[in-house]
């Protein structure tokens, strides 16, 4: 019975999305719980690529599911937006990942420990885990009021459900964690699980190279909007 879903949205990073599939799924516990999705724009040169790489993948590693989803999307919020209404009923945790975010051992099990006595259908949870640069213990206070940026999400199925998307879908990249966070806070669902470490390489820190994938997003354009969209939701109470 699948129990976590792994929202992978990539563009042109074949060997990338591979490799973090191989980490993930091998760190695991309980591999067969897991379903890794990963979602492509249609207009990717390197569809056929991905096809290539993780062909019988899904038998040789024991995953429980394993899915390539490709839609008529221009950016990796309407990709994470689409492949979550592809993810398993019995699904009770979500997360989004990118091919540059690395794990821990029984990472699965930790982050299901997190959720230990809630219900995961009914009862809105985010997690907040350590990326490893910003998000330490000493970077927030203890009701997490100073601090809005976070770059993951990482929530139960009650919490997606209660909202009925991942990522705002005005966004296009940026802005769209820190607003996810700020709702999550809105909403007392924040768990603090910073004891947990899934590592972000940033190119910005020489932890990976800058790419065709980058430079798609970012943009001075691209920060500008998002600091409209953000500021605009505000006003709004986020829509809550």
């Amino acid at each position: 019975m699948i129990r976590i879903s792994l929202l992978v949205p990539s563009y042109s990073r074949p060997k990338l999305c591979l490799n973090i599939f191989k980490e993930w799924v091998n760190a695991a516990d309980a591999p067969v719980e897991i379903e890794f999705l990963i979602g492509l724009d249609a207009e990717d040169s390197s569809i056929s690529s991905y096809y290539e790489m993780f062909s019988g993948i899904a038998e040789t590693e024991k995953i429980g599911r394993f899915e390539i989803n490709i839609g008529n999307t221009t950016n990796c919020i309407q990709v994470f937006n689409n492949i979550i209404r592809t993810i398993s009923n019995t699904s009770e945790l979500i997360l989004s990942l990118t091919d540059d975010m690395h794990c821990i051992t029984s990472w699965d099990t930790k982050l299901l420990n997190v959720l230990l006595g809630i219900n995961n259908f009914t009862e809105p949870k985010f997690i907040l885990v350590s990326e490893g640069h910003y998000h330490t213990s000493e970077k927030f206070n203890s009701d997490f009021s100073k601090d809005e940026e976070y770059g993951y999400y990482i929530a139960n199925k009650a919490f997606y459900s209660k909202l009925g998307y991942v990522f705002w879908p005005e966004y296009t990249h940026f802005g769209a964690d820190t607003d996810i966070f700020a709702v999550a806070k809105k909403l007392n669902s924040v768990i603090d699980a910073r004891n947990i470490l899934i590592k972000h390489d940033y190119y910005q820190q020489n932890q990976s190279e800058y790419d065709i994938t980058h430079s798609r997003k970012n943009t001075n354009k691209e920060w500008e909007t998002s600091h409209r969209i953000l500021a605009e939701r505000k006003s709004r109470n986020f829509n809550l």
